[in-house]
């Protein structure tokens, strides 16, 4: 039976030990004191005890599939061919290191692309439109009353006006009651009303709400319990058109202290809740106002490749990044006076207090916006058969707003992952592949070869103390 060799070099000169090919117990057996080995090693030469780092040098031309490598760790070999493949597998490694640490931490910054595509629909759903006078408090129920005081000191006074005399009311009035009783009315401020060419609505189509801006007329509001608004083509006749008198002649101080006439606009999506202060648009007397919408559909990731997200909120029936704004500056506000306040933009309490992530989907409607002198000159005489106004009236206090969908098409707006784990694995493998000749499956090769070699190394290592019999020495 052909018997291997392990040769060791130590001081006294070269011992060997003999081992066999066949099983662990039969190498036991003919060679007591040996340690049991799973794999036959032939004529490995240690320097005084056996070497990890030698059985593991030794084992690495056939273990690892790497180009080069057997020839770099081959004895066979001549030794500047050696250290010429030596450096190549090196410099390889070097590389390959590099670029999968790369993109192992780029995997882990959790990258996201963003996909864009325009996509044509066959109808669309008209989105809510609200429309705010510039004028809060109408002067015919504000003026000559201890808040229409109130009003005109705060404007002139403010902020070193003396709210003594005023504390008893301010104390005792209800907010909300106050700007709908003294607020612009909708039978008053809306003339005519149609929509996808019927004419036969008015302003009690409109609902009345209270916002940020104060009132505000809300046409295809969702809390009139009215189902969805849709339309299957683009165009002003299609859509909202609406004729609004401003009633300047009724105009008084107000909180804002705005000096300008007319109407803010703000067209959102239907359910969600209006911010008119920070995203509408102005439309002023004498003029038409065509109002062209596109579409704008937005799907966010959630965290960790996105921020989006949601939460359970007190006041709101569904989640939207403005309405947990709304209701963390009302907790606030609450919490601080005992009072919740009509309108609550205090962006600071919003940086330093809330926790709203922006919402997972959401749907905007961009309007542009453009403008022509209304009515025209052979307009103006007919307007008094048609709404009783004379011409210099209607230029000073009638607007015309049109508010349609551009086109029948929605810009769509994804976040996706951009890289995953299996992207990952397969930069690994090509550039395994590019530099070393390599693969995925190299990486376990190298790992089985350390534990393979530390069992050999465990198991070859003489015993503590074991003397070779002069018969075993070479």
């Amino acid at each position: 039976m052909p018997v291997n060799r392990i040769e060791v070099e130590s001081s006294g000169g070269v011992q060997t030990y003999p081992y066999d090919n066949q099983s662990t117990a039969e190498s036991d057996r003919s060679n007591p004191g040996l340690g049991t080995v799973s794999r036959p090693l032939t004529y490995l030469k240690y320097r005084d005890k056996v070497s990890w780092f030698a059985v593991f040098y030794r084992a690495v031309p056939e273990a690892v599939g790497v180009a080069g490598v057997k020839y770099a760790f081959s004895p066979s070999e001549i030794k500047w061919r050696r250290i010429f493949w030596m450096t190549l597998v090196a410099l390889g490694l070097g590389v390959t290191g590099y670029q999968v640490v790369e993109r192992t931490l780029y995997f882990k910054s959790d990258p996201k692309s963003v996909d864009i595509s325009v996509d044509y629909v066959t109808q669309h759903r008209f989105p809510s439109v609200a429309i705010c006078n510039y004028n809060v408090f109408r002067a015919s129920a504000t003026a000559h009353t201890e808040f229409g005081d109130f009003l005109e000191s705060y404007t002139f006074e403010y902020p070193n006006m003396d709210y003594t005399p005023y504390r008893s009311m301010l104390e005792s009035v209800n907010i909300t009651d106050l700007y709908l009783r003294n607020g612009h009315r909708p039978r008053d401020s809306i003339l005519a009303v149609r929509w996808n060419q019927d004419s036969s609505l008015s302003w009690a189509n409109l609902t009345t709400r209270m916002t940020d801006w104060g009132v505000c007329f809300v046409f295809n509001d969702h809390e009139n319990g009215l189902p969805d608004l849709t339309t299957f083509s683009s165009g002003r006749i299609h859509g909202l058109q609406i004729v609004l008198d401003v009633q300047q002649f009724d105009y008084f101080y107000d909180p804002k202290v705005t000096q300008a006439v007319g109407f803010q606009v703000l067209v959102y999506d239907r359910g969600s809740l209006p911010l008119v202060e920070g995203s509408g648009f102005a439309i002023s007397p004498g003029r038409l106002t065509l109002t062209a919408l596109e579409v704008t559909e937005t799907t966010n990731l959630i965290p960790p490749h996105g921020q989006c997200g949601s939460r359970n909120l007190k006041y709101f029936d569904e989640y939207s990044h403005n309405a947990c704004l709304q209701e963390c500056e009302t907790d606030f506000y609450l919490k601080q006076c005992g009072c919740r306040a009509l309108h609550m933009q205090d962006i600071w309490v919003r940086n330093k207090f809330c926790d709203c992530p922006p919402d997972c989907f959401l749907r905007t409607y961009s309007p542009t916006v453009s403008q022509a002198e209304y009515p025209g000159t052979f307009w103006s005489s007919k307007f008094e058969r048609l709404h009783g106004l004379n011409e210099s009236y209607v230029r000073e206090n009638i607007c015309d707003l049109n508010v349609y969908f551009k086109e029948m098409s929605v810009q769509r707006i994804t976040q996706k992952k951009d890289y995953n784990f299996f992207s990952l694995l397969c930069d690994i493998g090509g550039s395994l592949g590019l530099w070393l000749g390599g693969s995925i499956l190299t990486f376990f090769e190298i790992v089985d070869l350390v534990f393979h070699s530390s069992y050999l190394y465990s198991k070859s290592k003489p015993k503590h103390g074991h003397k070779v019999a002069p018969s075993e020495r070479k």
